[in-house]
């Protein structure tokens, strides 16, 4: 206990600022993402017991999932907004408010898009703005899946892709919008291979191969970000795939922050399944490597015997020790 202690302390006070496109983030070192599920939530008339008590070795929960065109007006209704919460938006905020009291340090972010929400051309940015503003909430996240990014390959740059436009002008206007707020890109595993010694990294091909690639080479180009974090989600790529390889491709296109993302069983495509062990090893040896965290999907995903799944404590377990 006096370890953890001791680690929680670390993590909330050494914190860095990232300078991108002129603003500044408190971003901590050791970063745990944990998706919060709304589908997942408990009902509650008063406050969401399991989000107000998420353990504190998470330093950023992401609600998930807010519509990219949500129609949401203002105010503390979730109508519209694409959230799947079993109770009202006055539970929520107070529930997010009780998190805080407990957690000073946490960050908490709305989720835009994942799986099932990918209207990205239709982005409403007066909606985010709004629920940023009546939740009280420290940034977005943007997990961009849209069904079909059409990437190809490019005999100049290697790989194109037709959502790499809308990727670029999503970050950009919601940067503009949010000027001083934490905003994550959460990416699928392959989305960084396509290119260079990745070219031919496997699992070859699959809609999105390289999708990244292009936000990356602007990035690299320009010398500064939109967004604060990247999250990878290291699953849902088959048995062929090594997620140390996908950092490291992920890591030669992106100096900022990166964590490797994980789920509890089972995957949502490819059968790959991870174990605890699984867990504890790629997170340690992606460290080691240069990774900054870790991100989980979701933190109440298979969750048995206790209010959150047992990865958590995997998870924090790893981070604690850092060698």
């Amino acid at each position: 206990m006096r370890a953890l202690l001791a680690w929680i302390g670390s993590v909330m006070v050494a914190y860095c600022l990232l300078p991108n496109a002129g603003f500044a983030v408190e971003i901590p070192e050791k970063i745990f993402v944990g998706y919060f599920e709304s589908w997942a939530a408990p009902p509650s008339v008063n406050v969401d017991q399991i989000l107000s008590d998420l353990p504190r070795e998470l330093t950023i929960v992401n609600l998930a999932f807010m519509k990219p065109d949500a129609a949401y007006e203002g105010g503390l209704s979730l109508s519209g907004t694409g959230l799947n919460f079993p109770y009202t938006g006055e539970v929520l905020k107070r529930s997010v408010d009780k998190l805080r009291q407990q957690n000073p340090r946490i960050k908490v972010l709305i989720s835009i898009g994942g799986a099932t929400y990918a209207n990205w051309a239709k982005l409403n940015i007066s909606a985010i703005e709004k629920f940023v503003s009546a939740f009280d909430i420290d940034g977005v996240d943007v997990d961009f899946e849209p069904p079909q990014p059409g990437c190809k390959p490019d005999a100049v740059q290697g790989i194109v892709c037709d959502s790499d436009a809308l990727l670029l002008a999503t970050m950009q206007k919601l940067r503009t919008a949010l000027p001083r707020k934490l905003i994550s890109l959460s990416l699928p595993a392959t989305a960084a291979y396509g290119v260079g010694p990745w070219a031919r990294a496997k699992p070859v091909g699959g809609p999105t191969y390289g999708m990244a690639v292009g936000l990356l080479r602007h990035v690299a180009q320009t010398g500064s970000a939109d967004f604060n974090l990247i999250n990878i989600m290291m699953y849902d790529a088959g048995w062929e795939f090594d997620p140390i390889t996908a950092y490291r491709a992920f890591r030669a296109k992106f100096a900022g922050p990166l964590t490797i993302g994980f789920t509890p069983p089972p995957e949502g495509w490819g059968g790959h399944a991870n174990e605890d062990n699984e867990v504890r090893s790629v997170l340690h040896r992606s460290m080691q490597a240069g990774a900054n965290g870790a991100m989980l999907f979701g933190v109440r995903k298979g969750a048995v015997d206790g209010l959150v799944n047992d990865f958590v404590d995997v998870i924090a377990d790893v981070l604690r020790r850092g060698d």
